[in-house]
């Protein structure tokens, strides 16, 4: 989690905010009922051990947390804080297909979705990438597809009117 974090962050984060964002991740992760090696939440003496397990890979100037950048380690610094990441992008898979469907809806001047519609364009997208993903927790069928739609609403990353049905993202709250 701390790589992929120092990943998005490459001009530098400091210790409090990688911190904050960590334990975010880590409570993300556990929303989605993923397992994590070490199920103990992130703290100041865990984020250290990272740091430590990472030093190849990090430099750390006035205070701030970033790949390193030397010309002739960059490329094996990114290439090796990325293999760590990877192993993340499956708790998530669910959540962007749903949303990369949504979004070739909205694209086409629509403000909102049919569940059909997003059924049809996840199960599109799901098929699309079947090779590239094996998980046990994948969506096959349009209740499979309730389900994460669901999930996503009560965590209010899509609204979904109850007598229309329509599914959008409500502006409001993005971030």
């Amino acid at each position: 989690m701390v790589a992929a974090i120092i990943l998005m962050h490459r001009k530098g984060i400091s210790r409090d905010r990688l911190l904050a964002k960590v334990e975010f991740l880590y409570r993300e992760i556990l929303a989605r009922k993923g397992l994590i090696q070490i199920n103990i939440a992130p703290t100041e003496k865990i984020i250290n051990v990272s740091l430590q397990l990472l030093s190849d890979f990090v430099e750390i100037k006035n205070s701030i947390i970033q790949p390193i950048t030397s010309q002739e380690r960059a490329s094996k610094s990114i290439m090796m804080l990325s293999y760590y990441r990877n192993s993340l992008a499956h708790h998530f898979l669910n959540e962007a297909e749903i949303m990369t469907a949504l979004y070739q809806v909205l694209s086409s001047g629509k403000k909102s979705a049919s569940f059909d519609e997003l059924v049809e364009g996840t199960l599109f997208i799901k098929n699309l990438l079947r090779g590239e993903f094996v998980l046990k927790d994948t969506m096959r069928t349009k209740e499979d597809v309730a389900a994460v739609v669901k999930f996503m609403q009560e965590r209010d990353f899509l609204t979904v009117d109850l007598f229309s049905g329509a599914i959008s993202i409500d502006a409001s709250k993005e971030t």
